[in-house]
């Protein structure tokens, strides 16, 4: 097995088991999110229901102690009017009692001290506590000043609390209460008044009603308070509404699981069968066929996934199927191109630095290092004489094997008609007809070309562009510049036609740089292009820190390679420099 397989394998295996670790999981997601909103929404409910109860319980207990408070001092023999259920043991005796307890009746206890009837009155306040529910009972009288205002100094009369002893005497003083506001209103109105906070002492949390002490006169002499315990109130709004919650809970319960039911059938149930599918789809390792889901029809997006699934697997068969017709294409292009590569390297001159090691009157230096990507780029440069040089640089337009023997049959068709002794414009027009009349069979193919033709003795240097990027020169002195923009026809587009001959001086010193599409067209990762302006950019750069001819060449490829980044390249890059000594 191929290392390529095997890894194929190994990431399908991995892909298989977290597919099937995930088995499963929407439908516990599903049960734990119902499960939290169940409970959620219960207890969301029930404080709702126990606060509301709790709000109003407290209402009717605020205005039922006021109420009792009011009926223990002022001898109604009759608590019919209470809400609430803390009164119904009162007896007419005890309320007779109590109700002897005037204003007259303190005045007498601070004067002479508490006396049998002080205490009988404690006795029957204690009963009261335990049958009414209350936390504490008490009596004050607010003392004062020079000018009859109420001061919050109030004198004990009695503090009868449920449990335990008062930390109150009679006679003590008591100063600055939290409720001396509301005690101030008792006296001002002469009516029951409850503190409309909640107050906080050793029993808890608890509810306070005041109600007037009146001297016979009906004037206020003291104020009574009763308090009541938040707890009970609590207890009693709990046990009230404890039918209400449970019944609740099972509405809930119910209404949870057919909410459960629904979504398992309508969207649990339909994405597990198309998980299934897919599953089976990953585990194909070639991906040539597939199963259509046919099972699901919600008639909601659930379907529409299904679908969208049978259509996005569909195309990925296709590719699959096309891919591997494509890369046994592809490997069957590669050969031929390796094939011809090597008929290139016949024809072509060797890429060697120096080219021509016994001559001093001019350097040259090609490269084809990066003419990997459509091999149909060519270079040649040799003598016809002892004085006259040629160069040609050229390519083919195309990737196949007809385009790299199209570019290699017209370099050997310009080196022949060049030994024949023609000058570059004839030797154009010749190969044209040639490669027009006999070689090509595709009328798309054409071959673009330049032929310098250049005279050592004088540096007169003729040549022909065919279809190619415009040479560069830089004479002594200057920097890089365009030679002649134009650019006539290329190679094998039609018999007959002439190619201009140009003609150029060349300097002690003089450089020419001759290039293939693949440096100016070059594009980066963001779609911008090389372009002859930066080429004439770079080199003018490189030349203030450079002179030989072959270092100036490599920091150009250096600069075409940092430029293009990660981009893919589709055109080869072919680059001929040439400096003349004279």
């Amino acid at each position: 097995m191929s290392k390529e397989n095997k890894d194929k394998k190994e990431k399908i295996s991995k892909l298989e088991a977290r597919l099937i670790r995930k088995k499963g999981k929407l439908e516990t997601k599903l049960i734990l999110s119902m499960t939290l909103i169940f409970l959620f929404t219960l207890i969301s409910t029930a404080v709702s229901i126990i606060w509301g109860n709790f709000e109003e319980e407290v209402g009717e207990v605020r205005k039922d102690i006021a109420n009792l408070a009011y009926v223990a001092v002022s001898g109604i023999p009759s608590v019919v009017d209470l809400e609430s259920d803390v009164a119904s043991q009162l007896t007419l005796e005890e309320l007779s009692l109590i109700s002897s307890t005037q204003g007259e009746e303190i005045e007498y206890w601070l004067e002479h001290g508490p006396d049998d009837d002080y205490y009988h009155c404690i006795d029957v306040i204690k009963k009261w506590l335990e049958e009414w529910g209350l936390a504490d009972i008490f009596v004050y009288k607010a003392t004062e000043d020079e000018n009859g205002e109420l001061l919050n100094d109030m004198i004990v009369i009695l503090d009868v609390p449920a449990t335990g002893e008062s930390d109150y005497k009679f006679g003590q003083h008591y100063v600055g209460s939290k409720a001396f506001e509301t005690v101030k209103k008792v006296y001002e109105t002469g009516e029951p008044q409850t503190y409309d906070r909640s107050a906080y002492n050793e029993s808890g949390f608890i509810l306070v009603a005041f109600a007037p002490v009146r001297y016979s006169d009906g004037s206020v002499c003291a104020v009574l308070g009763a308090e009541i315990s938040m707890g009970r109130i609590m207890v009693d709004v709990l046990s009230s509404n404890v039918v209400v919650l449970l019944n609740t809970a099972l509405n809930f319960w119910i209404f949870g699981i057919v909410m459960f039911i629904f979504i398992r059938r309508s969207i649990v149930k339909p994405v597990g069968i198309l998980s299934s599918h897919m599953r089976e789809f990953v585990s194909d390792e070639d991906n040539i066929t597939f199963s259509p889901v046919t099972e699901i029809h919600t008639k909601d997006e659930i379907e529409q996934m299904a679908d969208d699934y049978n259509a996005l697997a569909e195309r990925i068969v296709d590719y699959t199927r096309n891919l591997a017709v494509k890369t046994s294409e592809e490997e069957r292009l590669k050969l031929d191109l390796d094939v011809a590569s090597q008929i290139r390297n016949v024809v072509s001159s060797e890429m060697l630095y120096p080219a021509f090691p016994g001559r001093t009157d001019f350097d040259l230096c090609a490269s084809l290092k990066h003419t990997m990507y459509n091999k149909c780029s060519f270079i040649n440069y040799f003598f016809t004489d002892n004085n006259r040089l040629f160069m040609i640089i050229g390519e083919s337009l195309g990737n196949n094997l007809a385009s790299m023997i199209l570019s290699i049959i017209t370099g050997a068709y310009i080196m022949s008609f060049a030994k024949m002794g023609l000058d570059p414009s004839k030797i154009a027009a010749e190969t044209n007809n040639q490669i027009c009349s006999n070689e090509k069979k595709d009328a798309g193919m054409t071959v673009g070309v330049i032929i310098a033709d250049i005279d050592l003795k004088t540096g007169t240097m003729r040549y022909v562009n065919a279809g190619m990027p415009p040479m560069l020169v830089k004479r002594p002195g200057e920097n890089y510049m365009i030679e002649k923009p134009e650019r006539p026809f290329s190679l094998g587009q039609m018999r007959g036609i002439s190619f201009d001959q140009k003609m150029i001086q060349l300097y002690q010193g003089s450089t020419v740089l001759l290039t293939s599409f693949g440096i100016s067209e070059m594009t980066d990762e963001n779609g911008s292009k090389y372009g002859i302006e930066r080429l004439i950019g770079v080199m003018n750069r490189i030349s203030g820190n450079v002179y030989d001819l072959d270092k100036t060449i490599i920091e150009l490829e250096k600069d075409l390679e940092t430029f293009r980044g990660e981009a893919p390249v589709s055109l080869d890059t072919a680059v001929l420099g040439f400096r003349y000594f004279g």
